[in-house]
């Protein structure tokens, strides 16, 4: 699966749990709020530098300081599936649900665990909600290709990546690479989606 569609997340995320808080980080110990949502800005920052342990750290720290931090539940699903931990991780994103239903990221990163657990189905599920509160996120469409390819699910597929692509047209470089759409390479609606 291609790591450019997580580092489309986590700038995503870094945009959203960006605060005021003080740009260096509160000790572990303090019971301030404001350093949990300081520490989840450093599990982000660290995210998108590839820094996956590191950014599960910092997220364990986030929620120590605040258990109901939705977003460093969030910021560690995306460590943990950084590391290879597909189980740990559908359990943060599964925490960060409950918390924040809404939560389209979540959703997504529920998605992408479940996926790289073999689970395609529910991976494709979990997308689906993503999209219930995303409608308009390209990378998140180009999940559900995948999810769908991978089931053999020739039309969502081919809609679905159709949908992504009009939304972030740079993920038409991402299609032509990406192995989760190989059941589609000889399909004549896929070649026109990609020219």
């Amino acid at each position: 699966m291609n790591m450019l569609r997580y580092w489309i997340f986590l700038a995503l995320v870094v945009l959203i749990t960006a605060s005021c808080a003080p740009k260096k980080p509160a000790a572990a110990g303090s019971t301030d709020p404001a350093a949990s949502r300081t520490w989840n800005d450093r599990s982000a920052t660290l995210n998108s530098a590839a820094s996956y342990r590191e950014a599960a750290e910092a997220a364990d720290t986030a929620i120590r300081l605040n258990p109901e931090n939705a977003f460093a539940w969030n910021n560690k699903s995306m460590a943990l599936i950084g590391v290879g931990d597909h189980a740990g991780a559908l359990a943060a994103a599964d925490n960060s649900i409950e918390l924040m239903p809404g939560n389209a990221l979540a959703w997504n990163n529920r998605g992408v665990a479940l996926r790289l657990q073999g689970h395609f189905g529910e991976a494709l599920r979990s997308t689906d909600q993503a999209l219930k509160f995303d409608p308009l996120n390209g990378p998140i469409w180009y999940n559900k290709a995948c999810y769908a390819a991978l089931l053999g699910d020739r039309e969502t597929a081919i809609r679905s990546l159709s949908r992504a692509i009009f939304l972030e047209p740079r993920l038409k470089n991402e299609a032509v690479r990406e192995p989760d759409l190989n059941s589609l390479r000889e399909d004549h609606e896929f070649m026109t989606i990609v020219e």
